[in-house]
């Protein structure tokens, strides 16, 4: 039985959120559309990583309304899901070091070895943690939550724009939490001010799990939005950038992945959800 709430936002605009519990992550509504998938020849410090991830552009198309999450996946939820599954999330997670990962064995969702509220986006979880919690999340709700492709993230993030960053071409520690903009460690998962369709923390705070496996350019691309399934399942997409990445990490179209058995302090993620 649901106990689905929505809210319409001010004024009226093409976009809303529900929570179908208390305990649940709140969901915006977003409207179908179409975008440009990647970053343009002349974007600064775009590919920063590996020549082409961000190319070519892609046009997409996606027919369908879909909700994804307001905010990341908090702490507090996280630890809702743990306490009725009794789910076991191993001790141990990756942190950067010099120029290198450096394994914690101490660190864990609950103490990433730095202060975090419930009100923070939970952390030092990885691919199949994250998996699991939607799985959990569409059987204790009856909707098909899942997490987003890589596609639906970045039309997401982007929010109808073509920026660099929703807000424009350049970051400040005004707009997100990056390295060297504030002490490290998360922020609350509401921190800032949401992009146009109401998202928050789209830029910076954690990195964020995707559905796709990784794949060295936007070539093959379904160009509908759903997730592709065609790259290294062994890799899993992430966007978004964290608290501990540089600016350029952050952008819209910037795409990266990571190992998907393995934990990071800088790593979460927010949910998806088909609505028709």
């Amino acid at each position: 039985m649901h106990t689905s709430r929505h809210h319409p936002p001010p004024g009226g605009g093409r976009t809303g959120w529900y929570q179908d519990a208390a305990h649940c992550p709140q969901m915006v509504v977003l409207p179908a559309g179409r975008f440009t998938l990647g970053s343009p020849p002349d974007e600064p410090e775009r590919e920063p990583w590996k020549a082409g991830t961000e190319s070519p552009p892609i046009e997409i198309a996606i027919a369908r309304r879909f909700a994804i999450g307001r905010l990341a996946v908090t702490r507090g939820e996280f630890a809702v899901f743990v306490e009725s599954t009794g789910y076991a999330v191993e001790p141990g997670a990756r942190r950067w070091v010099d120029d290198g990962w450096e394994v914690d064995p101490h660190a864990t969702w609950a103490a990433p070895g730095y202060p975090q509220g419930d009100d923070h986006p939970v952390v030092a979880v990885n691919w199949h943690d994250a998996m699991a919690y939607v799985g959990w999340l569409a059987a204790h709700t009856g909707r098909p939550y899942r997490l987003p492709s890589e596609t639906e993230w970045e039309y997401a993030a982007r929010a109808g724009t073509t920026t660099a960053f929703w807000w424009g071409p350049a970051i400040s520690p005004a707009t997100a939490a990056y390295r060297d903009s504030r002490e490290p460690g998360t922020v609350a998962a509401d921190a800032f001010a949401p992009n146009p369709w109401g998202l928050y923390n789209v830029h910076g705070n954690v990195w964020q799990w995707c559905a796709d496996g990784w794949s060295d350019t936007n070539a093959g691309n379904p160009g509908d939005g759903r997730a592709r399934d065609n790259g290294d399942g062994r890799r899993r997409m992430v966007r978004g950038g964290s608290w501990g990445s540089a600016p350029k990490y952050l952008r819209s179209a910037y795409r990266s992945s990571l190992p998907a058995g393995h934990r990071f302090i800088y790593t979460g993620f927010r949910v998806a959800c088909a609505l028709e």
